[in-house]
């Protein structure tokens, strides 16, 4: 599998966070994995290593989150001039029809279901 320089993990969930963390550590594909509890924290990260070799390729993001949702960072993130560096995924446990509509507005690399399996993660490095 091809390896992945950066990834941000956002997510409120511990258990999602640990075992997507525990996914990602067996594959030994990504130089540098970071956390984030929610879309305020993930916003403040890219924020904070945008020059530095930790901006995220790739952004795994949530959507039901405390303080700063899933769709209201996707919102603040793609009004920066720099959003194209990141591919950003869906990573959700919705089944909501309305979510993946209000999903389809948006640039985004996919929208998958949780929980993240090898599978799902070779088809979002593959696209």
């Amino acid at each position: 599998m091809q390896k992945i320089k950066s990834v941000l993990l956002v997510d409120d969930d511990p258990a999602s966070n640990y075992l997507a963390q525990l996914l990602f550590k067996r594959l030994a594909m990504v130089e540098h994995l970071s956390v984030a509890a929610n879309g305020k924290e993930a916003l403040d990260y890219v924020m904070e290593h945008l020059e530095q070799s930790s901006f995220p390729e790739l952004i795994l993001l949530d959507i039901n989150m405390p303080l700063m949702d899933g769709f209201e960072f996707i919102e603040q993130f793609q009004r920066l001039p720099f959003y194209s560096r990141s591919r950003v995924v869906l990573l959700s446990s919705s089944v909501s029809f309305k979510d993946k509509e209000k999903a389809a507005h948006f640039q985004l690399a996919e929208f998958i279901n949780k929980p993240l399996t090898r599978e799902k993660l070779a088809k979002i490095i593959q696209n």
